[in-house]
C-alpha cells in the first residue's frame, strides 16, 4: 500500500487555494472493474477525440475483457481520500517481461504524479523484470511521460496514416 499526498490548485480571481488529496495505490478487487472500466472510457476520451474515432480499442474494451485480465493479471488502482478510483494500471506478466496494458488517471487528477505512483509501485512488485509499454504517439506528453521515467523506445509501428504506435521498455 501506498500512501501519496498532493496537491491540486485552484484560481479564483487573484486568489490561489491549494487543495491537498490523500492517495492510496491497492490490489484491485472484481467489485472494481466496472468503475476502472469507465474510469478508461473517460481518460481515452482526449485521443479518441485527436483521432476522430470513437471506436478504438479501449473505449469498446468489454467488462469480461477487464474480467480476463483480472484473473490472469496485476490490476492495482488509486484512490483518493474519499475512496473514489482515479486512476488505475493493469499488467500481464509473460515470461519474464511485465507487459503495461494500460496506465489511466482521471482528466481531473492529472498532472499530480498519480500515473508515476502507479507504475513506480508496478514495477516495485516485479523487481528485476523487463517492463514493455505501448502508447500511440498521437498524445506526445505520454511518450516523454515514459521517457522521463527511464524507458526507452525499441520499436514502432504504423497504426494509421499519421500515428504510429511506440514500444518502451525498461
Amino acid at each position: 500500500m501506498i500512501f501519496l499526498k498532493f496537491s491540486k490548485e485552484k484560481f479564483y480571481l487573484q486568489h490561489t487555494y491549494k487543495l491537498e488529496y490523500t492517495m492510496l495505490i491497492l490490489d484491485a478487487a472484481i467489485s472494481d472493474l466496472r468503475t476502472i472500466l469507465e474510469l478508461q472510457y473517460l481518460a481515452y476520451q482526449d485521443e479518441a477525440k485527436l483521432l476522430n474515432d470513437y471506436e478504438i480499442p479501449e473505449l469498446v474494451e468489454t467488462k469480461e475483457e477487464i474480467e480476463e485480465e483480472f484473473f490472469n493479471g496485476t490490476i492495482l488502482k488509486a484512490v483518493d481520500d474519499l475512496g473514489q478510483i482515479i486512476g488505475s494500471i493493469r499488467a500481464i506478466e509473460e515470461d519474464d517481461t511485465i507487459k503495461v496494458s494500460k496506465l489511466i488517471v482521471h482528466p481531473s487528477y492529472r498532472q499530480h504524479g498519480i500515473g508515476t505512483q502507479l507504475l513506480e509501485e508496478l514495477e516495485s512488485r516485479f523487481k528485476n523484470k523487463r517492463f514493455e509499454i505501448f502508447a500511440s504517439d498521437i498524445i506526445k506528453s505520454n511518450i516523454q511521460f515514459y521517457k522521463n521515467r527511464g524507458y526507452t523506445e525499441f520499436k514502432q509501428e504504423k497504426l494509421r496514416p499519421n500515428v504510429m504506435g511506440i514500444y518502451f521498455q525498461k
